[in-house]
């Protein structure tokens, strides 16, 4: 490789790098912001069903939200445990949506048949029994 060739190569991979990490923040940003959509959905559930009288909300829920049922108990959860989900995605890039919802539903100890952890949500992760309920669109 002549010095040509290494500073258009050099040049190439500075800019991939600035792509690639471009695109990490990216991605890294959404997830964060894709669990402050769901806290916030969350929040808005739990508004919505505080003010339904006793045996009102799941018919109000089937007739005016997208999701299912599940998918608003996830939702709401989310907006429950939001500080300590906030703290987690916070410190770490690496958290996974599946992750975090794993960390909020399930405590530190091994599964037990009465303590469902995300993966076991619906019978696979939690993103997973999001799409699969009809949790990000239709039912």
């Amino acid at each position: 490789m002549n010095a040509l060739q290494r500073i258009e190569t050099t040049s190439t991979l500075e800019n991939l790098a600035g792509e690639i990490n471009e695109e990490h923040r990216a991605f890294v940003g959404s997830l964060r912001k894709t669990a402050e959509h769901g806290i916030r959905a969350g929040e808005l559930l739990a508004e919505a069903k505080g003010q339904c009288r006793h045996g009102e909300w799941l018919g109000w829920l089937q007739k005016n939200f997208e999701g299912s049922k599940r998918t608003a108990q996830v939702y709401i959860q989310l907006f429950q445990k939001r500080d300590e989900l906030r703290a987690k995605t916070q410190n770490s890039a690496h958290l996974s949506m599946s992750q975090a919802l794993g960390e909020i539903v399930a405590p530190r100890e091994a599964p037990s048949s009465s303590n469902a952890s995300a993966s076991q949500i619906n019978g696979g992760s939690a993103p997973t029994a999001l799409i699969m309920d009809g949790g990000l669109g239709s039912r």
